[in-house]
Formats: C-alpha cells, sequence, structure tokens
C-alpha cells in the first residue's frame, strides 16, 4: 500500500492525504552505499490520479522494520497511466550543503553526527553508526550524500568505510547490514530465473596503423 503526503508534511503517523490502492507497479531498488528508488505506476483517471505532483512523498512498505519514504522528484503522465521514481527522503540532504566541515581524529559516530550537524541548512536528519575506526577527513563544499557515500576520495565510506542504513530521517552507517544465515541460492533448486547480458560491440579487435 502506498501513502500520498504534502510536501511539507512532518507527521507520517497516519494515511496522509490518501491512499494510492489502485497502484499496479510498486518496485523498489537498492544499491549497496548507492541509491534507493521506488518505482510506482497509478492509472490515469483513478481517483487521485490528478493530484500526484512533483515534490510530494509517498510511503510505502520496503522490507524494513518500518515503511520508508520517498520523494516525487519526476514523473511521467500518458492516456494510460502516471509512473513515477521517487528517491529515498534522506535524499533531501543533497539540497544541503557542507562548507567547511573537518571531523578530525574521530570514530564513525562521532564524525557522522559531526557532518550532520554542521550542514549549512537545519534539517531533520538524525546520524547512528557503530564503526569504531578513528580517523579525519575535511569536506568542502560538498552536499551531506556525497560527502557520506560519494565516489570522492575523501567520502566518509572510503575513509571509515562501513555500509548504509537508509531508515527514514535517521541515517545509519554500520559495520555490515545483516548478518549471514548460512543461506545458498542454488540454481534449480531456489532460484526460479536468471538474465544476464553480454555486449561485445565495442570490443576493438584490430588495430590499423596509419602512415602520417
Amino acid at each position: 500500500m502506498i501513502n500520498l503526503y504534502d510536501k511539507n508534511c512532518k507527521d507520517f503517523h497516519n494515511n496522509g492525504i490518501c491512499s494510492l490502492k489502485d497502484t499496479t507497479k510498486c518496485e523498489v531498488t537498492e544499491e549497496l552505499n548507492g541509491q534507493l528508488t521506488v518505482s510506482f505506476e497509478y492509472p490515469k483517471g483513478c481517483k487521485y490520479s490528478n493530484i500526484i505532483d512533483n515534490d510530494m512523498i509517498i510511503k510505502c512498505d520496503t522490507g524494513a522494520n518500518e515503511k520508508q519514504l520517498f520523494r516525487i522528484k519526476k514523473y511521467k503522465e500518458n492516456l494510460i497511466s502516471i509512473t513515477a521514481k521517487p528517491q529515498h527522503i534522506s535524499y533531501d540532504l543533497i539540497d544541503n550543503s557542507l562548507d567547511d566541515v573537518f571531523p578530525q581524529n574521530l570514530d564513525g559516530s562521532s564524525a557522522l553526527d559531526w557532518m550532520l550537524s554542521r550542514t549549512q541548512y537545519p534539517h531533520s536528519f538524525l546520524s547512528y553508526s557503530n564503526i569504531t575506526k578513528v580517523s579525519s577527513a575535511r569536506y568542502v563544499r560538498k552536499n551531506p550524500i556525497q560527502a557520506i557515500v560519494g565516489d570522492i576520495d575523501n567520502s566518509f565510506v572510503k575513509i571509515w568505510g562501513g555500509e548504509l542504513e537508509r531508515d527514514n530521517f535517521t541515517i545509519k552507517m554500520l559495520q555490515q547490514r545483516g548478518e549471514d544465515r548460512g543461506y545458498r541460492i542454488k540454481y534449480k533448486k531456489n532460484l526460479t530465473g536468471v538474465e544476464f547480458s553480454k555486449d561485445d560491440s565495442s570490443v576493438i579487435t584490430r588495430l590499423r596503423p596509419i602512415r602520417i
């Protein structure tokens, strides 16, 4: 079930503006230390199709302990349906900034708290980490998401390590998410299907020298 909320909503302990019961598709995609998004499709002409808009927030089940919040930033609409791929609410931090933040000789918990408590603008996000490694890093004109898991040499994940877990307004950097329960996936036993592709169209197999 997807619940729809106003873009400025602060209380999510309710069903919001409405429940999008007619949703025909809802798929969650997460990449470790990468993006967390949800793709959903809602039939055009259904009761609430005319109120879905950018910056509104949805809440849906992602398999976590609590339903997670996502913000709509872009959607497509045709005569049949509305499709959108909202980003997790934690990406609101992209619009914030670390102008010049220098956590020094701190463990993961203290470093993450240092970063999120020194943003340019106030926000509602909290931090948690069980990483004990002590290190230092400086962030100048970076947004918090870049600083935590961005592809920069001094991002948190490259200096302190860890695995990102988003829990609505709590940003967690854990030594390891989940645990190894010894479960094994085996083809034709508990794996019902697999698909892969191989593309050699850009492979260079010959070099042709040219005299200049």
